[in-house]
């Protein structure tokens, strides 16, 4: 879609005025189509969404962005997606801190899942001391 056959970065006389890139290929095809983009004079961005798919149609997503700085135009762009967007470094570091949050939230899930088997093979039922919490 970008650099192949038809891709928005071969026409001879016109270039996009900016790239946005959040395929999931590899780092390496990233950065290779941001150089390409580079050549061409167009300004990219590497974003990475938080919040899922029905953050995304709700525009409720949080977006990590890398890659040179995006002109106005880009975060005027990105906005539209979501609630929250935080550039977070050059060339791939949005991929990096998309990946970090990631082992975050599962080792906090693992944690969780962790504690409560523990807890109920101790004879305390999590389910009951939520809900008697919760009606007083």
């Amino acid at each position: 879609m970008t650099v192949g056959q038809g891709g928005v970065l071969t026409a001879a006389d016109v270039a996009p005025g900016i790239l946005i890139d959040s395929s999931t290929v590899s780092a390496e095809v990233s950065a290779s189509v941001r150089a390409e983009a580079a050549k061409r004079g167009t300004p990219s961005c590497s974003p990475r969404r938080s919040a899922g798919i029905e953050g995304g149609r709700r525009r409720k997503l949080t977006l990590a962005v890398s890659g040179p700085r995006p002109p106005s135009s880009g975060g005027v762009l990105l906005g539209e997606l979501g609630q929250g967007v935080t550039y977070v470094g050059e060339d791939e570091a949005a991929r990096l801190v998309k990946i970090c949050h990631n082992v975050f939230l599962g080792v906090v899930i693992q944690s969780l899942t962790e504690i409560t088997v523990l807890a109920e093979k101790g004879g305390w039922t999590v389910r009951r001391s939520w809900s008697s919490s919760t009606t007083r």
